[in-house]
């Protein structure tokens, strides 16, 4: 498997973009920018507007050129 990408989702508002993962020897390819951009996608296409993704801060650069920002929360 070279990629992969998941979400959860009520089905009707909300989803929550998870487990964004590429081998390895494949990233730095622009893998993961596309399952983000094909997931995004489907998402919007099934009328979910909330979309939120759960990442470490090492990895704020790369999910903020889909428009995720910090949300704070307790």
């Amino acid at each position: 498997m070279i990629g992969f990408v998941d979400s959860v989702s009520n089905g009707v508002t909300d989803a929550s973009i998870q487990d964004l993962m590429v081998h390895p020897a494949y990233q730095g390819k622009e893998i993961g920018t596309e399952l983000m951009n094909r997931m995004i996608s489907a998402l919007k296409e099934r009328r979910i507007y909330m979309i939120s993704v759960t990442y470490e801060e090492r990895l704020r650069p790369f999910y903020s050129r889909f428009g995720f920002f910090e949300m704070p929360c307790c």
